[in-house]
């Protein structure tokens, strides 16, 4: 007995469907093409593709032609970035398309486990993709097994070409030519010559950072100058960061020089980058292009760094000046500048401010709000908890998650004296490298009372200046924390107002990787 698979729009769709059949069925047809790169001898194979669909498809007086879905410039490796892909797939699967076709599988994707995916959940639908240099019908259910061939194929091939790539960037950088990113703050790239120059404004910066650090002053402290000149950052703003201030400071390209292959590609699928601590061929290319600061000022600056690093790294963590319980540990998520604890007389308890609204008496920094320091002690433990318990119960991490957070896992599985109405300074200062109070939606709409706890990796436990501006944060874990509390705002009228808080957003993040920036 044959099943018969009923489409959406009403046309029946066999277990196995024939081209020969579907020609004759009155359907909705679309096609998808896509070419990889962006250079300009691609785009006549972009354009010959989406031409002969449409002649092809419109011809056939039977189908309805939907339209082609196409994708330039983007690699197949990852569907997340192919919107169009992505944007035939929900149409499909909403019932507007009942066949697509495609020039090839390493066309449609370069990994079997998407090809499938994707296959299996169209022909669910009873959609069939029908690719043509294989002369693969999808609702057939013999090819199956070819598919899944010819998509390993596919995704072998995509790993050849990252091969080729990646011998293009060997002999790119062996010429001494810029690879991967041509920004750099502090020059202007010039297309014409493929180099920088010197960019007469944004370089002063540069060299006025260099200038204090041998003065003397931290990055912390660079960070809190700079900003407070509202100097621009390469960003466009002018919030500054320690994290940033130390990129700059040992950015080899302040001295004329550059070294290529700081970074490397773990995966061709993913996509996934890792430091390149000699693991692949780095190349350095001395007086590649004019240099902002001069060598002896950029080696005295390495020297004073890793002075620095060295005599902190023989101290323990008693011998750091911690007054408080977070001191030093919150940052407002709103301006960037450090969460200030007050303490008086008239207060039951003490509260964090973000400094710079307590500095202009909330002038400047508006969105950001007062927190009590019990409900601070109280939401770090109960993070820590919850979190020794997912990693405890579901470990489901991928490798590069738990290479970053076995620091944390060693000092928390063990624990079993844990108690959210028992605060554990120590335990507190061993796991979270910084806070984050307040946070931006999308939409624009301030929210002061989310709060990110970035926890330590074991490259955090030497102490050195923390980059917060992180790169790519991976949330382990999301929850509400109930609590009940209020603070003083002024309405609209400036009249004082009391707000209650029933709820608190935390999550909790590590860094898993960085970039060069430049």
């Amino acid at each position: 007995m044959e099943v018969i698979k009923q489409s959406k729009n009403g046309n029946n769709m066999s277990g196995k469907t024939s081209m020969k059949t579907l020609n004759e069925r009155k359907i909705n047809v679309a096609a998808y093409a896509r070419v990889s790169t962006e250079h300009e001898d691609q785009h006549s194979s972009f354009d010959s593709q989406q031409i002969y669909y449409s002649n092809k498809i419109s011809k056939n007086q039977n189908w309805n032609f939907v339209g082609v879905y196409s994708d330039e410039g983007i690699s197949g490796t990852r569907t997340k970035r192919r919107e169009n892909f992505i944007r035939m797939i929900k149409d499909a699967i909403n019932g507007k398309i009942d066949l697509i076709m495609t020039k090839s599988v390493s066309r449609f994707a370069r990994n079997t486990f998407d090809t499938l995916n994707y296959v299996r959940i169209l022909r669910d639908k009873g959609v069939t993709v029908y690719f043509e240099e294989e002369n693969i019908n999808t609702l057939d259910m013999n090819g199956e097994l070819l598919l899944s061939i010819l998509s390993s194929i596919a995704q072998q091939e995509s790993a050849n070409l990252s091969e080729h790539v990646k011998l293009g960037i060997k002999m790119k950088a062996q010429q001494g030519k810029i690879v991967g990113s041509t920004f750099c703050y502090g020059y202007d790239y010039d297309k014409e010559i493929k180099n920088w120059h010197i960019n007469p404004e944004t370089s002063k910066i540069i060299k006025r950072i260099f200038e204090l650090y041998l003065e003397g002053n931290g990055t912390l402290k660079i960070s809190k100058i700079l900003t407070k000149e509202k100097l621009p950052t390469a960003k466009g703003n002018y919030i500054w960061n320690e994290g940033t201030i130390t990129h700059i400071l040992r950015n080899e390209r302040y001295k004329g020089d550059m070294l290529i292959g700081k970074h490397y590609s773990v995966d061709p699928l993913t996509k996934k980058a890792k430091i390149n601590r000699g693991e692949r061929e780095q190349y350095y290319i001395k007086n590649h292009h004019e240099p902002i600061i001069d060598r002896d000022t950029w080696d005295k600056v390495q020297e004073v760094m890793k002075e620095r690093a060295k005599r902190l790294s023989h101290k323990k963590l008693e011998d750091f000046n911690i007054k408080y319980a977070f001191s030093g540990m919150f940052i407002c998520g709103f301006c960037g500048r450090p969460l200030i604890r007050l303490d008086n007389n008239t207060m039951r308890n003490p509260k964090y401010y973000c400094d710079l609204a307590l500095r202009t008496n909330l002038g400047e920094c508006k969105e950001s709000k007062m927190i009590d320091e019990e409900i601070l002690k109280d939401i770090s433990m109960n993070m820590i908890i919850k979190l020794r318990k997912k990693i405890k119960l579901d470990d489901k991490f991928n490798s590069t998650v738990k290479e970053k957070i076995s620091y944390v896992r060693k000092l928390l599985l063990n624990r079993d004296d844990l108690s959210e109405n028992k605060f554990n300074q120590e335990l507190v200062n061993q796991i979270i490298k910084y806070g984050i109070v307040g946070e931006r939606t999308e939409s624009g709409t301030a929210k002061p009372f989310i709060i990110r706890f970035i926890i330590k990796t074991v490259e955090d436990t030497i102490f050195t200046d923390y980059k917060r501006e992180s790169i790519n944060l991976y949330k382990l874990l999301e929850f509400n924390h109930d609590t009940i509390f209020y603070y003083i705002d002024k309405d609209r009228h400036g009249d004082l107002k009391q707000h209650f808080v029933t709820k608190i957003k935390i999550t909790c993040e590590v860094d898993i990787g960085e970039n060069d920036g430049g």
